[in-house]
């Protein structure tokens, strides 16, 4: 940030001070404000990026995964790929196929992680549900299979499928976080966001666990996720 621009941003903060402030009287608060919004209209930003004067605060937070089928080494990654996209990272606790607990352990900017406990359960559902109608339709080309050879199909299927919705999932947010990435550049925002991504791997980095990752899985599977991920439900929250 050049420094005409970071003398600007000072200069908002104090007549936002001054605006907002108990001491102040009503004709010195709305100068104030009046002065603050002219700077901010000049310089193309916000109040809210202005006031901010250090990154987020980073919080944690453990999502429980599925076991069944000894699939959760997927099913975490899968996770793991759509919170690298908003900036957080995490480790799987209970990665082994035998375990029958296991926790996705997060770490990030506290406001995301507040959406991230509505969206990542709603994306989980939708990509149980999906894999289901993509696997009958799957079945409906080898009818004449042997049992064996089915259920291990169907495994490195549902483990490929897994994997590639959470990659899905991930660009297509990526794409959505690039754009906020492109309007803060080169302002104070551009500060936040690098604060934030700082923050994060401090916290990541404490932790002596890291994420899952599966070798064996079906290209197939895998392909049929990310199509399944390009029509998944992300609502309308608006990614921070």
């Amino acid at each position: 940030m050049g420094e005409r621009k970071t003398w600007g941003v000072e200069q908002v903060r104090a007549l936002l001070d001054i605006a907002e402030g108990k001491g102040s009287d009503r004709e010195e608060a709305q100068s104030a404000a009046a002065l603050a919004a002219k700077i901010l209209y000049r310089m193309g930003l916000d109040a809210d990026t202005v006031r901010r004067d250090g990154p987020s605060r980073v919080d944690t937070w453990r999502l429980p995964i599925d076991t069944s089928g000894g699939h959760h080494i997927e099913r975490a990654e899968a996770v793991w790929m759509v919170i690298s996209a908003l900036g957080c990272m995490g480790c799987q606790e209970g990665q082994r196929r035998r375990d029958r607990v296991s926790h996705v352990r997060i770490a990030g900017p506290a406001e995301v992680l507040e959406s991230l406990k509505i969206l990542l359960p709603s994306v989980l559902i939708q990509m149980e549900v999906r894999f289901g109608m993509a696997w009958r339709a799957e079945r409906a080309d080898s009818p004449g299979l042997p049992a064996q050879w089915l259920r291990r199909k169907r495994a490195l299927f549902q483990r490929g499928f897994y994997r590639g919705y959470g990659r899905g999932l991930a660009d297509k947010m990526r794409a959505r976080v690039g754009e906020v990435a492109d309007d803060v550049a080169g302002g104070p925002g551009e500060l936040v966001l690098a604060g934030r991504e700082a923050a994060v791997r401090a916290e990541f980095e404490r932790w002596d666990t890291r994420p899952g990752r599966s070798y064996h899985y079906d290209e197939e599977g895998f392909e049929r996720g990310r199509e399944a991920a390009a029509v998944a439900d992300l609502g309308d929250r608006s990614l921070r």
